[in-house]
C-alpha cells in the first residue's frame, strides 16, 4: 500500500464522515423545526416572565435544635 493510497483512505473516510455528520445536523434541525415551528428564537418572542421572588426569611423556626430530632 504506498503512501497515495494512505491518503487517499484518509480523504474518502473524512469526507464521508462530514458527509454523515451534515445529514445528522441538518436531520436535527428539520425535526427541531418541525416541533417549534421557527429555527431561531428573537429575544422578543421569549415569553415574559415575572421577577425573580426573594427567598423567604430564615425564621428562629427554620433552624435546626437538638431537640428538633
Amino acid at each position: 500500500m504506498s503512501q497515495h493510497d494512505v491518503h487517499q483512505y484518509i480523504v474518502s473516510y473524512s469526507t464521508m464522515g462530514l458527509l454523515i455528520l451534515s445529514i445528522f445536523v441538518a436531520g436535527g434541525a428539520y425535526v427541531y423545526y418541525k416541533r417549534c415551528g421557527k429555527l431561531a428564537v428573537s429575544a422578543a418572542d421569549t415569553p415574559i416572565r415575572s421577577p425573580p421572588q426573594k427567598p423567604p426569611r430564615a425564621t428562629a423556626s427554620t433552624y435546626a435544635t437538638p431537640h428538633s430530632f
